[in-house]
């Protein structure tokens, strides 16, 4: 049931960021599922984003993109969610796992351009929000690696605010 609250936490994550209210309640929910629960579970689960889907779906319009590449939008709600909450303490372990969903997000998908904008930019908020200082390098990892112009704008944001907390010229 800890597990239940938090996830529909997460599926309460709606904005660019997150919202008092929000992280109140996934502050509440965290506690309930435990932190070492959190973060193992969590890494888990996106070491799993660039593996094909467990069931493949089979047919499509010939004019949509190939589904079997994309986020689900459901999904992707509650990724992000996941990706808020696990800026509450982050590691290395976590920084890296977010790194690697940040760049599998902006994956760009053939007709479509990146897989799913907004999972990334919740990955982009998470190491910009984080107090550790290895942040900065996962985000100038993000900035070589991503190349859309408007991805780019978001990852300079994220690491002047990441450098201003480490008191690090930018």
């Amino acid at each position: 049931t800890a597990w239940i609250g938090l996830l529909n936490v997460c599926v309460e994550s709606n904005g660019s960021v997150p919202t008092a209210k929000w992280q109140k309640a996934c502050d509440l929910a965290l506690q309930e599922v435990g932190r070492k629960n959190f973060k193992s579970a969590f890494q888990s689960w996106l070491s799993l984003m660039d593996r094909p889907r467990t069931q493949r779906i089979q047919t499509w319009s010939e004019w949509s993109p190939d589904p079997n590449l994309l986020i689900n939008d459901h999904n992707a709600d509650i990724l992000k969610g996941l990706v808020w909450a696990s800026a509450k303490r982050p590691d290395k372990d976590v920084l890296r796992a977010l790194t690697a969903l940040a760049i599998s997000a902006y994956r760009k998908v053939p007709g479509v351009g990146p897989r799913c904008f907004r999972v990334g930019n919740a990955c982009v908020w998470a190491l910009g929000e984080s107090h550790l200082s290895e942040a900065i390098g996962h985000l100038a990892v993000l900035k070589t690696r991503i190349k859309a112009g408007s991805v780019q704008k978001v990852i300079e944001k994220a690491l002047e605010r990441a450098a201003v907390r480490a008191k690090l010229p930018k």
